[in-house]
């Protein structure tokens, strides 16, 4: 096979790197006859890969050689060429589709409604995908799709022998190297950036040619900084999947709010139904209202007078205006009771010597 007729993928699939243009340019270049395709990538963009995948399939005469730590959209590869062959050393992943969630910060009713929505959307997108990614891989292999489906949930690294016999694969090559397959620290943050599962054996610093000081020396330092890390972040559960939820009662206004006894907390964590967001955004609306109109009429009270603008407190002001009060001039009440009628002879005293009417 002529050397023009290998082409190498060696990092993430994209439209900028790895990506479907770059493989039809490096196919023109190919002589008539057999084409190898050699393959070391953790994946990358599922459309370039199909896209890839398609331009091999037409072409024919193909063989997808995984060598090294191969998952994900570099999976696809393999599956549309005339052969797929894996290294003795290296190992294979398949997973589920993953999209792009972005969804972060403070939201209200309409806005949480909004983000469920779109949540929803890219959940079915996700759905579609997968299902259509594992007939792909049904195809290749003649498993049963739901089989595929759970391959996929699973996400386990797959040895050369278990991506044989599950028939993504159709041959071992093996490898020259006796030694297993190491991921550097830089690699093993790539790994966890993409989601994808560090393999069980792995060894996490490539050390072997390292003095046995020194290897004692990177492996204080690296447990030094690890138990750093441990102290400042929350512990976490073995299981935090079958931890038992604990019933706390001591948020009691917001219990009140709710109409609930107390909250279950689970790995430190509460879960809230939008019905509770609802409840909880109207008691705010609620309070935020009742201290407008409390600021208001405080406002409204400080003008009356500066003893009640100076004072500290509310209580304090109430004072200060009983006190204004107190201070406002009084009139005697009268005891009078009907009409202020003149009645002569009734309300005066006589007088017995120039009394006039006795004359």
């Amino acid at each position: 096979m002529s050397k023009k007729n290998r082409i190498e993928i060696n990092g993430t699939i994209d439209r900028w790197g790895y990506g479907s243009n770059y493989f039809k340019w490096q196919l023109k270049d190919c002589d008539e006859g057999p084409v190898t395709v050699c393959v070391n990538s953790y994946g990358g963009d599922v459309n370039e890969a199909l896209a890839i995948g398609n331009q091999i399939a037409e072409r024919g005469n193909v063989t997808v050689e995984y060598v090294a730590f191969n998952a994900s959209a570099a999976t696809l590869l393999g599956l549309y060429a005339q052969k797929a062959t894996i290294n003795s050393d290296a190992l294979y992943l398949i997973h589920k589709t993953m999209v792009w969630v972005d969804n972060w910060g403070q939201m209200n009713e309409d806005q949480i409604d909004n983000a469920i929505e779109e949540l929803k959307t890219q959940k079915e997108m996700a759905s579609v995908s997968t299902l259509q990614l594992a007939k792909c891989y049904a195809n290749k292999s003649g498993k049963p799709v739901a089989d595929i489906l759970k391959m996929m949930k699973d996400a386990k690294w797959l040895t050369p022998e278990e991506a044989l016999n599950a028939g993504f694969v159709d041959e071992i090559i093996q490898s020259k190297c006796k030694k297993k397959a190491t991921v550097s620290n830089s690699v093993a943050a790539l790994f966890k950036s993409n989601g994808t599962p560090l393999p069980e054996d792995y060894i996490d610093n490539d050390l072997s040619d390292v003095p046995s000081n020194d290897k004692k020396l990177f492996a204080g330092i690296t447990e030094a900084i690890t138990n750093g890390f441990n102290s400042i972040l929350p512990k976490k559960s073995n299981n935090p999947q079958n931890e038992t939820p604990t019933m706390e009662k001591k948020f009691t206004h917001l219990n009140q709010v709710l109409n609930v006894e107390g909250f279950d907390i689970q790995n430190n964590s509460v879960t809230l139904t939008v019905e509770q967001l609802t409840a909880f955004n109207t008691a705010i609306e609620t309070g935020t209202n009742a201290t407008t109109k409390l600021s208001t009429v405080m406002d409204s009270l400080d003008i009356l007078d500066t003893t009640i603008k100076d004072a500290k407190d509310e209580e304090a002001k109430v004072t200060a205006v009983k006190n204004l009060l107190e201070k406002r001039p009084g009139s005697t009440p009268t005891t009078q009771v009907g009409n202020d009628v003149h009645v002569t002879g009734q309300d005066y005293t006589p007088d017995p010597v120039n009394n006039f009417f006795n004359e």
